[in-house]
């Protein structure tokens, strides 16, 4: 299966949680996560970037949630999109290649990678450092999901305080 995804081309074994699917005993534990993509605004000082204010995908946009490992070892977090999302996310792209999208966890920015081409699909791939522990990628996974679970169509938040470094 070929997948696009913002940060690397991966073949992947998946472990996935979704909405819809009967939670892992894990899970119950798990406290939620605000997931936000937002374009950067200025990388002009690397270590406080500025992000535009507008939310391009939230948990609300997020269909299903697992940890992958790649070939090498590589463990990394996939998000499939909803249609409506792919769609967005599949335009977004195409308009911004070669421009940073910021990937923001619980208001704080965790990746900021290039769009390097279209993502058409909804498929994205996060990647991780090998020290990152499978159980901290599934506390992630959860974290997103619980999020969506327990704040469902949080479209209105989507002008929020969410990074320390946004523009006003």
């Amino acid at each position: 299966m070929k997948t696009k995804h913002i940060i690397f081309l991966t073949a992947f074994a998946f472990f996935c949680v979704s909405c819809s699917k009967p939670k892992p005993k894990w899970y119950k534990n798990i406290k939620p996560i605000k997931l936000e993509l937002k374009m950067v605004k200025d990388a002009t000082d690397k270590d406080n970037l500025i992000l535009e204010k507008k939310v391009l995908i939230r948990n609300d946009d997020i269909d299903e949630a697992g940890v992958t490992l790649n070939q090498f070892g590589h463990k990394s977090i996939h998000l499939r999109m909803t249609s409506d999302a792919t769609r967005k996310f599949k335009n977004i792209t195409e308009n911004n290649i070669g421009k940073q999208i910021a990937i923001v966890l619980n208001g704080n920015i965790a990746f900021a990678p290039f769009v390097r081409e279209p993502i058409t699909d909804g498929n994205v791939q996060i990647m991780f450092p090998k020290s990152t522990t499978k159980k901290q990628l599934d506390d992630i996974v959860g974290g997103i999901l619980k999020y969506k679970e327990e704040n469902p169509n949080n479209k209105d938040s989507s002008n929020s305080d969410t990074a320390a470094a946004e523009s006003e």
